[in-house]
């Protein structure tokens, strides 16, 4: 009787325990899940941001703000797009001039208004040299110095001046944010994403920077940096192309310390310092051209030369002086000639605008329809035909042309036919008495 009791207690044990296993199964999963899942009860805002790697991060990875876990990346997907911007005003400047930030750190605004990534540079390629985009292909740009400093986060392995070609269409990471809706508020629209290393854990995150500006809103799309291992390469190949440089110069340098070990090289320099020698002893005692130009009679021609160039300039300068001094007095005469012209145009201008102003005087000088004209050949034609006329006698002035008796009227009706009667008297008396001797005769004539 004492076995069955044992297997009752036996199996009465094990239910229980596999009831409390079971319970504290459901308790973990049920907490696990409210820890990684907290967007079932909370209410969230999804914000995207792109990245050129995302090494580590995954669906379910935190989302921090100032190192306080606000969200959780809820989607991740692969994304060629392209990205506006305005190249006037991209990364330069202050912000309070308009300044505006578009762009990633790695790339750069194009011409045509898009975020660009720059080609690496390859020694091997061909490279155009230009001073300005327009030197370049279309699809080039100009790595200027300006352009460098303007874009310090551009990396380019090769010197400046030099065409180096960009694409607009950017292969991406795109990364959607699931944030706490009352966290939302506290991320500016200027606000910058990057991949981060949780410390603790090893895991990968999303940091983000509080930004600038007015609040993000739901689906809004944000800026990014590089992780700290895009920074590790970008820093390695620079650190690679400086040793590629280095190795370049060292095995120029290498060249020529060979070429200094040389026999034949060590005897031309020899050969050279023994030269160098005599001509710096010719020189010393005045010997070869070298000597003379440096000796004492070339000295004295190169002092004749220089004197006669300072008389030349002398003469220069005093020409120079009289010349300015003629035209000083020139001006002073031309001036008062060129006022008088200018005055005498002002009044002519004067005339002209005032004849405008009188229609009867602008009409004889200006005088489209012809009427003026018109006018003048008319009263040519009656002058015309009153000419016509006297010649064949007709009216007064024919009588005077073509009539004998014609002038004697016109004197008879202005009176002169009489006193010229009067006159011929007076002179004929006069003239009888002179010649009888007849005292008042010529007193007569005398009056």
């Amino acid at each position: 009787m004492i076995a069955p009791r044992v297997d009752d207690s036996i199996r009465r044990s094990f239910v229980v325990g596999l009831g409390v296993t079971s319970a504290l199964v459901v308790a973990g999963t049920v907490t696990f899940f409210l820890g990684q899942g907290k967007g079932l009860v909370e209410a969230h805002a999804t914000i995207t941001t792109d990245f050129r790697s995302i090494t580590g991060l995954r669906r379910g990875s935190p989302v921090q703000l100032s190192g306080v876990e606000i969200g959780q990346v809820r989607a991740i997907a692969f994304e060629a797009t392209s990205y506006p911007c305005d190249p006037l005003v991209e990364d330069y400047g202050r912000p309070e001039d308009g300044r505006r930030d578009d762009c990633d750190a790695q790339t750069f605004c194009a011409p045509e208004g898009y975020c660009a990534e720059l080609e690496p540079f390859e020694p091997t390629a061909h490279h155009a040299r230009c001073r300005r985009d327009q030197d370049c292909a279309p699809d080039e740009l100009c790595v200027t110095d300006e352009f460098r400093r303007r874009y310090p986060g551009v990396f380019w392995g090769g010197d400046p001046g030099l065409c180096g070609h960009y694409e607009t269409v950017l292969n991406r990471v795109r990364v959607t944010l699931a944030i706490e809706a009352d966290k939302l508020p506290l991320i500016g629209r200027d606000a910058v994403a990057k991949v981060a290393s949780n410390s603790v854990l090893g895991d990968q995150l999303v940091e983000l920077s509080r930004g600038d500006g007015p609040p993000v809103e739901p689906g809004s799309h944000i800026r990014s940096e590089p992780s700290l291992m895009e920074n590790l390469e970008t820093f390695r190949a620079r650190i690679e192309l400086a040793l590629g440089r280095f190795d370049e110069g060292l095995a120029r340098a290498t060249g020529a310390f060979e070429r200094m070990n040389d026999p034949r090289t060590t005897a031309r320099i020899k050969d050279g310092i023994f030269a160098l020698g005599e001509n710096v002893e010719n020189v010393a005692q005045g010997r070869g051209t070298l000597g003379y130009w440096f000796g004492a009679e070339a000295l004295g021609d190169v002092r004749s030369a220089l004197s006669g160039a300072r008389a030349v300039s002398g003469r220069v300068r005093a020409f120079a002086s009289e010349g300015q001094q003629r035209l000083a007095a020139f001006d002073e005469r031309m001036q008062p000639a060129i006022d008088h012209a200018r005055q005498q145009m002002a009044d002519l201008r004067g005339r002209v605008e005032s004849l405008h102003t009188d229609p009867e005087r602008a009409r004889l000088f200006v005088d489209y329809e012809g009427a003026a004209f018109a006018d003048l050949r008319a009263a040519f034609a009656r002058v015309d035909d009153v000419l016509t006329g006297a010649l064949e006698g007709e009216g007064a002035l024919g009588a005077l042309v073509t009539r004998d008796d014609g002038w004697r009227w016109l004197l008879d009706l202005l009176g002169f036919t009489a006193r010229m009667d009067t006159l011929r008297t007076v002179v004929r008396r006069a003239y009888e008495a002179h010649e009888r001797g007849d005292t008042r005769g010529r007193a007569a004539l005398g009056r």
